[in-house]
């Protein structure tokens, strides 16, 4: 039977109120970053090689035109179009100077390496020197200038390796305060160019075709991958997009789609516009009493700005791309839209008497229509169901013409646009919503209908059936209050719940004596569900619970993040930096010191739960010792040391028997907090090892000691008091693999047995002077 969208009364979801004071700039941060990428792309800007400027245009800059002159309607357009190519060569010359800013840094670190092998005696702080000298004579800038820039054209290097060229051709012009303050980077914003490359790419190729011309200064490759409509690319997530057409060859293998701007008629309305409500020269907006008019002079109405003949070049920043859960393809935001904007009009083949198809159902009084969009219309075709909706359709009428809008209800960034498609869509179907176990309700008659609903109309007699809300109330059933102890009527009945399972082991959902007949249309009530008596297990098993669900066989990555203005920590990406197998740091281990951990090639993010903790304070009180007592926490940096013993207190910080440091700081910022990180470690005195896998002076172990001792002496010596020895705590301390030299070029490196008798004897000078920093 056909499925069709009906239209009712007018309401449009109300924009937020702004509330009146003074404006305060947002703080920077990586989704600032990439939403200010996505605009870019989405701007009426088209960013590519431009002309110059012609002396036509010249004459107009030198001609006296001030504000008390005369300005008729020509000169005022030439200085429109002179101001929009005056900022489309800005911004094009903008992304022209930090592509080769980048690729510079490209280029002088390929010189390092060159000078590096031309001269092996120069060490690798020789050979940047040298290279630096070189590019200063060159530039004609100070040492001091050129590397203060090179800190920033190194960000720009970063943004490129991870997102492409195409992030730092529409980054815009933040992206300099971006790399100067590295803004988002240490939140995750390379990892997230590098997720939407392809969506960015498939944007940018589509909307920019001359974009990449601007990389032909540097001998990169200038064709477009991405060619014809926007929307006839399909992302999936980071891999490369595919045509829309191969999404829909298991259903149709001849499949195709034409993209329309506007409506058009089928011939059986013999050129009529069925969507007409009213003839005339003027027309007045219903809801805001402005006038109307396709001529953006006299146009007054600004309810919905996108069906204005003067935004006819607004590109709406949404792309079609996989859904996950079986939904095919969807639509999604790449901008945020606030509550009562216009995402875009339902635009298809304005027809009638269509059957068994999804089609828009319109019209007023006798007259009605039908849209459909099969294989022609916009983006609007690939919007969802969802029974939460972001979205909902809404019918407006703009110069006498009635028109069907995806107004939003509030969308953020990266949000897939959903509808609701109503009961009524999915009673006259064959098949179910399978967001919902149970049959779609439809609401009373005195119910307000105030959103598009689905309908269906009868094949036989073409009548429509009484259109329903598309927000479905569900009754709530009574529920018994439940207790976490069987009751006595529950015992007695053993036997009855034993006869739910059916033959072939499935479990019914209505016991014998309630199962409706075939002809029964009630809803199935679910049955009421036992919770599991977690807290009256035995001590034994819960520990064996805790330990399943808190433990981890790898060491456990955490790193600094800022959320809330708040220091806090986070799981981080194994692949970032090196991880390690843990083992045993028992007394039945047999191997060198120096051997404790294995190094393995790529292990995934520990799978384990931490928020069980947080069931109640009986289970934290129990499970913290298992949490933090049996896992091995490796700490990215000093600051995120600082942050994870601050965050757990120094109770559970007492509990801590295994801790790795990745980086010592890379920075002097970094490297000032390592003494109040190992002045909060102080509380962990009963800390079995801490691994130093990290680079303090490489190769010099002397040096090394008195550095951690300068740091963590508060540390060492609240080890020493619990034990009562002074360097009890130095025989805890583990060196890693980084403080072995580095050997220079055109050495061979070392064998592993090699490495493993040097980093024993550097440890054994390293625990000797800091015994000897103890005065043990």
């Amino acid at each position: 039977m056909p499925r069709q969208l009906q239209s009712d009364t007018h309401k449009v979801p109300q924009r937020k109120k702004v509330i009146a004071g003074r404006p305060s700039k947002a703080p920077r941060s990586a989704t600032t970053v990439i939403g200010s990428i996505w605009k870019t792309v989405y701007s009426p800007i088209t960013i590519g090689p431009t002309a110059t400027f012609k002396e036509s245009d010249t004459s107009l800059m030198t001609t006296d035109q001030g504000s008390d002159c005369k300005m008729d309607q020509n000169t005022f357009a030439r200085i429109n179009a002179l101001c929009l190519k005056a900022t489309t060569l800005s911004k094009s010359a903008r992304a022209l100077e930090v592509i080769v800013q980048a690729h510079w840094i490209d280029c002088y670190d390929a010189r390092i390496k060159t000078l590096a092998e031309e001269n092996p005696r120069l060490s690798p702080t020789e050979a940047r020197m040298a290279g630096l000298v070189e590019a200063c004579t060159a530039l004609g800038w100070t040492q001091k200038e050129l590397r203060n820039r090179m800190m920033i054209w190194r960000g720009y290097k970063e943004i490129k390796d991870a997102g492409g060229w195409v992030s730092l051709v529409f980054t815009g012009s933040g992206i300099y305060s971006t790399c100067k303050y590295r803004v988002g980077f240490d939140d995750g914003l390379l990892q997230r160019l590098k997720k939407i490359l392809a969506s960015l790419e498939v944007a940018a190729d589509t909307l920019h075709p001359n974009w990449r011309q601007l990389l032909t200064p540097i001998g990169a490759g200038t064709q477009r991958k991405y060619t014809a409509h926007p929307h006839d690319w399909v992302v999936d997530g980071e891999k490369d997009a595919i045509p829309l057409s191969t999404t829909y060859h298991q259903w149709d293998r001849d499949f195709s789609f034409q993209h329309l701007d506007q409506c058009i008629l089928d011939d059986c309305w013999h050129g009529q516009d069925p969507r007409r409500v009213c003839t005339g020269d003027t027309f007045t907006c219903s809801e805001c009493d402005q006038r109307q008019s396709n001529d953006p002079q006299f146009n007054k109405c600004v309810c919905f700005p996108i069906l204005n003949s003067c935004d006819n070049n607004v590109r709406i920043p949404v792309q079609v791309a996989r859904c996950p859960h079986g939904k095919n393809n969807g639509l999604f935001a790449r901008c945020a839209f606030e509550r009562g904007t216009a995402i875009g009009e339902f635009v298809g083949l304005v027809t009638k008497g269509i059957e068994g198809v999804d089609v828009m159902m319109g019209g007023h009084g006798d007259t009605q229509f039908q849209i459909y969009q099969g294989r022609i219309g916009n983006y609007t075709r690939f919007i969802n169901h969802s029974c939460a909706p972001n979205a909902q359709f809404t019918k407006f009428v703009f110069c006498g013409i009635e028109r069907i809008l995806v107004v939003s209800k509030g969308i953020e960034a990266g949000a897939e646009i959903t509808v609701d498609y109503s009961s009524s869509y999915w009673n006259k179907l064959d098949k179910v919503d399978k967001y919902h176990y149970m049959k779609p309700f439809t609401l009373s008659p005195t119910t307000s209908t105030n959103e598009l609903s689905m309908t269906s109309s009868n094949s036989s007699t073409g009548e429509m059936s009484t259109p329903s809300v598309p927000r479905r109330i569900l009754p709530k059933r009574a529920r018994k209050e439940t207790s976490y102890y069987p009751s006595e009527s529950e015992s007695e009945n053993e036997a009855e719940d034993d006869e739910e399972y059916n033959s072939e082991g499935e479990v019914s959902l209505l016991n014998k004596e309630s199962k409706p007949s075939a002809a029964d249309d009630t809803p199935k009530i679910l049955p009421r569900k036992k919770i599991f008596p977690f807290m009256s297990l035995p001590a034994e098993i819960k520990n064996m619970i805790y330990k399943y669900a808190l433990t981890s066989e790898y060491e456990i990555p955490l790193v600094f993040k800022l959320k809330g203005y708040r220091h806090t920590i986070t799981l981080g990406d194994p692949t970032t930096f090196q991880n390690f197998r843990r083992s045993p740091f028992r007394d039945d281990f047999d191997g060198p010191s120096c051997c404790r951990y294995v190094p393995l090639a790529r292990v995934s993010r520990p799978s384990f739960a931490p928020s069980i903790i947080a069931l109640n304070h009986e289970v934290c009180t129990q499970a913290q010792p298992i949490l933090y007592g049996a896992n091995a926490f490796a700490l990215e940096d000093p600051k995120a040391l600082l942050a994870f013993c601050a965050n757990i207190g120094p109770k559970n910080c007492a509990m801590l028997q295994e801790v790795s440091l990745k980086h010592f700081g890379n920075t002097v910022v970094r490297r000032a907090l390592c003494y109040p990180a190992f002045a909060a470690l102080a509380n962990a005195v009963n800390l079995q090892i801490l691994s130093l896998d990290c680079n303090i002076r490489r190769g010099e172990p002397i040096l090394t000691a008195r550095q951690f001792f300068r740091d963590g002496h508060n540390w060492l010596e609240a080890v020493g008091a619990k034990e009562g020895r002074r360097d009890a705590a130095v025989d805890r301390i583990q060196l890693g693999m980084k403080h072995i030299d580095r050997p220079r070029h055109g050495v061979p490196d070392a064998d592993d047995a090699t490495k493993k008798e040097q980093l024993e004897k550097m440890t054994s000078i390293f625990q000797t002077e800091l015994r000897r920093l103890l005065k043990a």
